[in-house]
């Protein structure tokens, strides 16, 4: 089991992260992330999410469209631990990487990503419901074997 950091360990590491606060009531630490607009908030909660379930440690967090409220405290150690404060450091760098993202110019898309479109994503004709005769039937082939 973690072991929960003393105060004096809480505040040093604090002091290295940049807009994290201690949470009153609680041995908890807090931060509120804001970006440019709804996607860039998602891909900074999806990249979080990818690492929190590696170090199986999991954030409290609240999103509405550009703002991530996250806690952080590690539950069976009853306080914040050094597991919260290496998942807070990966937030921080997230977050730079998420913003990153936004600020490429339109059309150009990084050498390491095989699709044109946005954040990597692109939808066959399967997925747009183009083609077919009926309303999401998408193109012949696209639709579901029978009895599915």
């Amino acid at each position: 089991m973690a072991e929960k950091l003393t105060a004096d360990a809480r505040r040093a590491a604090l002091a290295g992260l940049a807009g994290w606060s201690e949470v009153d009531g609680r041995d908890a630490i807090h931060k509120t992330f804001r970006f440019k607009n709804f996607n860039q908030a998602f891909a900074f909660m999806t990249q979080v999410a990818l690492m929190a379930e590696k170090m199986d440690h999991h954030p409290e967090w609240f999103n509405v469209y550009n703002r991530v409220d996250v806690t952080l405290a590690t539950h069976d150690a009853g306080g914040v631990t050094e597991r919260g404060v290496r998942l807070a450091r990966f937030m921080e760098e997230a977050a730079a990487r998420s913003r990153d993202t936004a600020r490429r110019p339109k059309g150009r898309v990084p050498s390491h990503s095989p699709s044109p479109s946005p954040a990597g994503l692109s939808l066959s004709n399967c997925e747009r419901g183009r083609g077919g005769e009926g309303l999401n039937d998408g193109p012949a082939g696209c639709r579901a074997p029978e009895g599915r």
